[in-house]
C-alpha cells in the first residue's frame, strides 16, 4: 500500500491525471471500519460492482503504462529505484497486467541499481524482469515470440532469468519443445537459451 501511495502521489505531481479518489473509493461504514467489498452493509459483491472494478483496473493499468512510457528511456537505461517509471513498472507486475508485457519485454534491460524483489530479497536491479515474473506465463509466451528477432546476449540472459523464475525446470522442457518447431529465424536464439538454462546463466 505504501508503494501504491507513493506512485499515486507521483501521478499527481506529473499531471498524468489518475483520480485516486475514483480509482480507490472509500468503503468505510462511517465508523472508521472497512466493510466487505460490494455494498456498505457487507452484502456480496454485485455483477455491477465487479464490472466497475474491472473497469477501474483497466483504467489504472493504462495510467501506469502512461507513467512508465512518459519519459524517454535514458541511453544507458539506468534509473533510480524510486523514479516514477520504476514504481509504475513494479505496480504493473503486481496488477499482473498482461497489457504491459510487450512494453516490459521491449525494456527488459532497464536497470535500477539496488532494486530488490521485496524488502528482504536480493538486489535484482531489473524492474521489467521483476514485473514480467509477477505476470507469469504471458511473459514467457511473449519472450518466445521475440526469439524470431535479433537479440543481444544480455537480453537472452534476462529472458532466461524470467523463464527460470516463472517456470523453473519446466522452462527447459518448454524451450526444447519450441526448438522442435523452430524456424530459421529463432533456432539459434532457442539453442542459446537452452544452453543458458542448462548452465543456469541468470542475469542479476
Amino acid at each position: 500500500m505504501m508503494k501504491m501511495n507513493r506512485v499515486l502521489s507521483i501521478v499527481a505531481c506529473v499531471s498524468i491525471g489518475l483520480c485516486t479518489s475514483h480509482a480507490f473509493p472509500d468503503v468505510s461504514d462511517g465508523s472508521g471500519h472497512m466493510t466487505e467489498p460490494g455494498t456498505l452493509d457487507g452484502a456480496a459483491p454485485s455483477n455491477e460492482w465487479a464490472a466497475n472494478m474491472r473497469e477501474e483496473r483497466t483504467r489504472v493499468v493504462k495510467q501506469l503504462l502512461a507513467i512508465a512510457q512518459a519519459k524517454k528511456m535514458p541511453e544507458k537505461r539506468r534509473l533510480s529505484p524510486s523514479s516514477p517509471q520504476v514504481l509504475a513498472i513494479e505496480l504493473l507486475g503486481e496488477y499482473r497486467a498482461e497489457e504491459a508485457v510487450e512494453f516490459l519485454v521491449d525494456n527488459i534491460t532497464m536497470y535500477a541499481p539496488g532494486l530488490s524483489i521485496d524488502e528482504d530479497g536480493p538486489a535484482i536491479g531489473y524492474p521489467c524482469v521483476h514485473a514480467l515474473v509477477n505476470i507469469g506465463l504471458p511473459s514467457v509466451k511473449e519472450i518466445l515470440k521475440r526469439l524470431n528477432f535479433s537479440v543481444t546476449e544480455k537480453e537472452l540472459r534476462l529472458y532466461n532469468t524470467v523463464i527460470w523464475m516463472v517456470d523453473g525446470d519446466v522452462g527447459l522442457l518448454r524451450l526444447e519443445n519450441a526448438l522442435k518447431h523452430a524456424t530459421e529465424k529463432n533456432r539459434a536464439n532457442l539453442k542459446t537459451l537452452i544452453r543458458m538454462h542448462k548452465a543456469k546463466e541468470w542475469q542479476f
